[in-house]
């Protein structure tokens, strides 16, 4: 199908008419080799249903469903508090996961190319290293048989804390919560005594008072748990972090070809719809924090943001030398207009609709 005439396709009537073209016409057989059960589809996630990565798991989950008719169910299952690792583990058995891109460095440090710090300044320059480097995602989560259907964007992350941070100085000796090797450096090399901790751990840690600050985007139900605790936010601007939403590969490879294409199809509808509701949802998190008594400090102060910044720069230096992957693809990104880097989005788009 020419790229053109997949993006009319792509609106909200036409898609879903396109899942129920597709998944209706296979209900039929499907019903009859399971005996006329309803099978339910699962999506875990370690994120509670109003995040960002929870959103996109209900539409995604909502798009198929209205689809599927009496065919199958899908449903997302929300705050796995078993953890991000059992949800990693619990993938080789089920359909669908959302997992976070920080969380996956070790797997394949390419995967964490959305949590280097300040390579990008706006959601627009975000989106456009999303589209860059899905490629590169989609080969790295599939040698982990995992196959990428939505990238999804987290708003910008930001510092939540018990007190105002001034400058620099006030964070020596700050307990904080990062969450990723990278970050975790960055607050080592500015005095901080860093924790890492699994977001269900740390919550506990910071209202047991073990913990005096977060790295985090605090985006929905996370940011409110923060907010009872944490009263103050400063907007670094740190990072742009995204999450995967994947299929299990065995689960895929047994479906039928058009069902295959249904949830490709709903994988890019979900990607879409969450990048662009992106920044109503930051004005909507900060109207939230105002409204639970959060200091919101938008912009941080100057030396502040100098001082990590340089702290970044200076780990970023020291990791090109490991990670070749990610640093020629920063190195892309800067060089490619904007203008290039949305032409070749187009082919990305279509070879993951396949």
């Amino acid at each position: 199908m020419p790229e053109g005439k997949r993006k009319r396709i792509l609106s909200a009537a036409g898609l879903v008419g396109l899942l129920t073209a597709i998944v209706s016409s296979v209900a039929g057989s499907i019903g009859a080799a399971q005996g006329a059960s309803k099978p339910e589809w699962s999506i875990a996630t370690a994120y509670p249903a109003d995040t960002v990565s929870g959103k996109a798991a209900e539409d995604f989950a909502r798009l198929l469903n209205d689809a599927g008719a009496d065919t199958v169910r899908v449903v997302p299952h929300f705050a796995d508090k078993r953890g991000v690792a059992s949800v990693q583990d619990r993938l080789s058995q089920q359909p669908f996961g959302v997992l976070f891109s920080g969380d996956l460095a070790s797997r394949d440090a390419i995967l964490a190319l959305s949590i280097r710090p300040y390579q990008v300044n706006s959601i627009t320059e975000a989106r456009e290293m999303s589209r860059m480097a899905k490629p590169a995602y989609r080969s790295a989560l599939a040698h982990h048989d995992l196959i990428l259907l939505a990238v999804v964007p987290w708003p910008p992350t930001g510092l939540w804390s018990r007190s105002k941070i001034n400058s620099p100085s006030d964070l020596v000796g700050m307990r904080i919560r990062t969450y990723d090797e990278s970050s975790r450096r960055v607050m080592e090399m500015l005095g901080a005594q860093v924790v890492f901790l699994p977001i269900q751990e740390a919550l506990a840690q910071i209202k047991a008072g073990g913990v005096d600050a977060v790295m985090s985007s605090g985006d929905g139900d996370a940011g409110r748990a923060y907010a009872k605790v944490l009263p103050n936010f400063t907007a670094l601007g740190y990072a742009y972090p995204v999450s995967f939403l994947v299929a299990n590969k065995h689960f895929l490879d047994g479906l039928p070809e058009r069902q295959r294409a249904a949830i490709f199809t709903a994988g890019l509808a979900a990607e879409r719809h969450a990048w662009e509701r992106l920044p109503e949802r930051v004005r909507h998190n900060y109207e939230g924090m105002a409204s639970q008594g959060v200091t919101v400090h938008d912009p941080a102060p100057q030396a502040l943001l100098e001082a990590i910044s340089r702290a970044a720069k200076e780990d970023s230096r020291d990791s090109t030398l490991s990670d070749y992957e990610t640093t020629q693809m920063l190195a892309q990104f800067r060089a490619c207009p904007p203008q290039a880097c949305r032409g070749c989005s187009a082919s990305v788009e279509k070879e993951a609709a396949r």
